[in-house]
């Protein structure tokens, strides 16, 4: 009995904790219980159509491999330990462990073995229930969705109800963040690192910046490529604070970088754009090729198949999936959201260009980082529903990035 009231009972201590404390950023509480009650359904609406209608990813084997581990733990406490805090080669496992190893769909030393870890830990909490673990998740988005929402408002308070609508009700978001998937721990993380540069540009704290390096080592074992391009561009947001128009500088630094790429591309024998290209994309390859769109499969043998696809990865990055290609309602929903957001991004660039805004070093690495990661899956991923699923964060982030602007103009 216990064990089916986990999410009832953390869902309402939860939502008691949010009306003892009252008004938060402007908005009464009636709002983020409102909020939190929609990201539970739909976490476990996400969840439901895994199990019930697709039958396999991976939402499942994260719940099927950490509910394993988490069994263990009553017959075998340092077993359970073994496995949710130990590391290995691939695979490969002490004798002791190979009972409950061999039936895993992830090895240890793999980076989605993560979420594994994750699920283990939360599966202490609620008693084995998976739906108790969707409830624990999203308190854990809640936290961080609040320190961004509070710092945004802090910027501007008169548009409280928009900054909230951002931050907790863009459908695709909520749809991709709330469930048991990688999407929900990593925007989660991206809102904390997001608000701790707001801090740091307000003022330095040296909390502040533990902080962010404590989010950075944890966003390392979830989506490491966020951190791989992270260390360039914080170093050039702390240059950045010293000058007036940041922008330049990220944009020298992009455009050096992309110099220095295409040299060692030419001139090395040990390193090739197309074959890293070629080999990041077996991981999307046996998900399979959509059949409603056209994506190219990478050779890894033609240096120039970088720049030929280019168009295609931008067509990939912008346009999948659309309206006219897409067969059924979820996609076009998806495909229609997509085009708002653009429509909203270009306009709130469009007015912080016109009416010559400020614009922080946050803005532009939050900017140059989306880039980045949204030219990597235009690359490397094989299907429209991957690609929506993968890109709702970079495109989060954009629109954070450019909601900033306007706390005062340039000057001259």
């Amino acid at each position: 009995m216990y064990v089916a009231a986990a999410p009832l009972v953390y869902t309402l201590l939860f939502l008691i904790w949010l009306q003892r404390k009252g008004y938060f950023g402007g908005l009464h509480a009636r709002w983020w219980q409102g909020a939190f009650i929609l990201h539970v359904l739909a976490g476990i609406g996400n969840l439901a159509v895994w199990v019930f209608a697709v039958g396999h990813g991976d939402s499942i084997n994260y719940i099927h491999d950490g509910h394993m581990i988490w069994e263990t733990l009553r017959s075998h406490p340092s077993h359970f330990l073994e496995l949710t805090f130990g590391w290995g080669a691939d695979n490969v496992y002490p004798e002791h462990l190979l009972y409950i190893s061999e039936p895993l769909k992830y090895s240890w030393n793999n980076i989605e073995y993560t979420m594994v870890r994750i699920h283990a830990i939360l599966f202490v909490f609620t008693f084995g229930n998976a739906w108790g673990n969707i409830v624990l998740l999203n308190i854990a988005y809640f936290a961080g969705a609040r320190f961004l929402y509070f710092r945004l408002w802090q910027r501007h308070p008169e548009r409280k109800t928009g900054l909230f609508g951002l931050v907790l009700l863009i459908p695709s978001v909520v749809i991709w963040s709330a469930g048991t998937l990688k999407e929900g721990p990593a925007l989660m993380l991206m809102m904390f690192i997001s608000g701790l540069l707001l801090d740091m540009e307000k003022q330095f704290r040296w909390r502040s910046l533990f902080w962010l390096f404590v989010c950075m080592a944890v966003m390392l074992l979830i989506r490491e490529y966020y951190v791989i391009f992270l260390v360039p561009l914080l170093f050039l947001w702390w240059m950045g604070q010293k000058i007036s128009r940041s922008g330049w500088l990220f944009f020298g630094a992009a455009l050096a970088g992309m110099v220095v790429v295409l040299v060692a591309d030419r001139t090395s024998d040990d390193y090739s754009v197309a074959e890293i290209i070629c080999e990041a994309q077996q991981f999307y390859i046996p998900i399979g090729t959509d059949p409603e769109y056209d994506y190219h499969i990478y050779s890894g043998i033609d240096d120039r198949e970088p720049l030929t696809e280019l168009p295609g990865v931008l067509n990939n990055i912008f346009f999948r999936p659309n309206v006219i290609h897409s067969s059924s309602l979820v996609r076009r929903y998806f495909a229609l959201e997509l085009m708002l957001c653009w429509i909203v991004l270009l306009m709130l660039m469009i007015q912080s260009a016109s009416r010559r805004y400020h614009i922080s070093p946050t803005t532009w690495l939050l900017t140059w980082l989306s880039v980045a990661v949204l030219l990597l899956y235009g690359y490397v991923v094989t299907d429209a529903d991957t690609m929506s699923r993968y890109r709702s964060i970079p495109v989060f982030l954009l629109l954070v990035a450019w909601v900033l602007p306007g706390e005062r103009k340039l000057e001259g």
